[in-house]
């Protein structure tokens, strides 16, 4: 029918009701969440054990050549250990001379790295040096690693042999040790007075002739806190030789620490005092000075080496009256360089 109202829109079905959740996931996410808190705890129980694959890997470092303390420590930092062994050897004592695992390699943390550690070289007999002259026998201790303490005496052995040696001939000793050597310094001076006292008789006249034995003494001086070269012009000044051996001590380089006769004693003009010297703890490498061509006696040779060096005098046979007192050669040789207060033997004609 015209004119009438269109009819309503259909009316929509009505929205079905959400569905219901799931109870069957919550369980599974409980499990889930127990699993991981499982693997969790393993992964902290390995790290903090630091064992299986996960213990962490380092490069074993080269540690030949260094002393004992400073290698361990030096494995310590990367976390390594050290299981260390004492031989002999050539090498100075204390000296790590060979490792193994090898540089270069690699090792878990908590590894233990060998090492090999020198205690020096093996006890050595000590060599009869009876009547050898005291170069010789010198340089025989020096090839041995034995050092030499040498003292003058008077003997009528001829000047400069050996006549009595401690240790005895086939004692061991440890490398470095000393080896006293007493080297005759030949026979006491004499000196001869003739006096002729004439006897007036009708008949004769009579000639009487006196021999008298006469020694200059002197009195060693305290030159201990003396500098070398002051120390060296005293015994000049008293007649005296000084012989100057290099040691360790707290005092300045070049300074006397100790003197042999003691200060007051009386002695022979002429006679040799031992001095020991500091070398303090800088020693430059100095050039040696030739001291057989710029000052050919003992004397001066003295006073200039002692300047920068210690030095000993070592009696040598003279081939002339004119070699009596002169230096016929020395040991280091001209121009080699060795350290401040570092020995220097001069041979002296006798």
């Amino acid at each position: 029918m015209e004119g009438a109202p269109p009819p309503p829109p259909p009316l929509e079905p009505p929205l079905a009701p959400p569905p219901e959740p799931d109870r069957e996931l919550w369980p599974w996410l409980v499990v889930l969440l127990v699993l991981v808190m499982v693997g969790a705890g393993l992964a902290a129980y390995f790290a903090t054990r630091g064992g299986g694959h996960h213990k962490k890997v380092v490069v074993v470092p080269r540690v030949i050549g260094f002393k004992e303390g400073a290698a361990v420590a030096r494995l310590q930092r990367l976390g390594l250990g050290s299981n260390v062994t004492r031989v002999f050897s050539k090498k100075g004592s204390g000296f790590v001379i060979s490792q193994r695992p090898f540089a270069g390699a690699t090792l878990r943390k908590g590894g233990v790295v060998a090492l090999n550690v020198s205690r020096g070289p093996s006890a050595v007999a000590v060599p009869n040096l009876i009547s050898l002259t005291e170069a010789d026998a010198v340089a025989q201790l020096t090839k041995l690693g034995l050092r030499a303490d040498v003292v003058q005496v008077p003997s009528s052995q001829a000047a400069g042999k050996v006549i009595a040696q401690n240790p005895k001939t086939g004692v061991r000793v440890n490398p470095g040790s000393s080896v006293r050597l007493n080297v005759s310094k030949g026979p006491t001076h004499t000196t001869t007075v003739v006096t002729t006292a004439p006897t007036t008789t009708t008949t004769t006249t009579t000639t009487t002739t006196t021999t008298t034995t006469t020694t200059a003494q002197t009195t060693v001086p305290d030159v201990v806190g003396q500098s070398l070269p002051d120390a060296a012009n005293t015994m000049k000044a008293s007649q005296l030789l000084p012989d100057s051996y290099p040691v360790n001590s707290s005092e300045p380089g070049g300074t006397v620490v100790a003197e042999n006769p003691p200060a007051g004693e009386t002695v022979q003009a002429g006679s040799v005092v031992r001095l020991n010297v500091s070398v303090g703890t800088r020693r430059p490498l100095l050039g040696v000075p030739d001291v057989t061509a710029r000052t050919n006696d003992e004397i001066s040779a003295r006073q200039l080496l002692s300047k920068k060096f210690t030095v000993r005098a070592v009696p040598r046979t003279a081939g002339t009256a004119a070699q009596r007192g002169v230096v016929l050669a020395q040991l280091p040789n001209p121009g080699v360089k060795i350290k401040r207060w570092a020995q220097i033997i001069i041979y002296v004609g006798r």
